[in-house]
């Protein structure tokens, strides 16, 4: 019961630091600088992959509603966030939650890189559906999201063991 609590807790809190840092970004219309991703990492790396898809799930399905309402588009905006996490997740716990500095900068970077495809086409359906769709707003802009996203990641490599380390100090996990 007591690890139930523990772990509920623990999503929440990532879930609202998702959230709040989501807000705390620079949003270029068609691609986000920001640092959102760090609880859905950190929750993946520390708790597994289902914690970490909840966690991109409830943060980005809260921030969709929040920005935007409900919409037609809201689940293909919520499913690649959450997918970012789950993968994270399943890489560390295949791992027994113990990764060394390039294991961890791999599944960082493969997963912002994944998140990046995925959030392309839910903007190439987006943009089909709502009638703004030009190639050039779509996939002219891919190579320096993928870019964005693996510096993302790297900042993220330095940032996440420290983290994690002191949440292990706090919470046993």
């Amino acid at each position: 019961m007591v690890k139930n609590t523990k772990m509920l807790t623990t999503i929440a809190l990532l879930t609202a630091m998702y959230v709040a840092l989501s807000y705390v970004a620079i949003d270029l219309r068609f691609m986000k600088l920001s640092f959102a991703g760090l609880p859905i990492c950190i929750g993946g790396l520390l708790l597994g992959g289902v914690p970490g898809f909840m966690i991109g799930f409830l943060g980005s399905f809260l921030e969709q509603l929040i920005r935007y309402g409900l919409g037609a588009t809201t689940l293909l905006w919520v499913l690649p966030v959450a997918v970012r996490g789950l993968i994270v997740g399943i890489y560390s716990q295949k791992k027994k939650f113990i990764l060394n500095i390039k294991e961890m900068g791999f599944i960082l970077i493969l997963s912002a890189i994944i998140l990046t495809i995925l959030n392309t086409f839910s903007l190439y359906i987006d943009s089909r559906l709502m009638g703004y769709y030009s190639f050039h707003l779509i996939f002219g802009m891919v190579g320096i999201r993928i870019l964005t996203g693996i510096v993302t990641s790297i900042i993220y490599l330095i940032i996440v063991p420290i983290i994690i380390k002191e949440m292990k100090k706090i919470v046993d996990y």
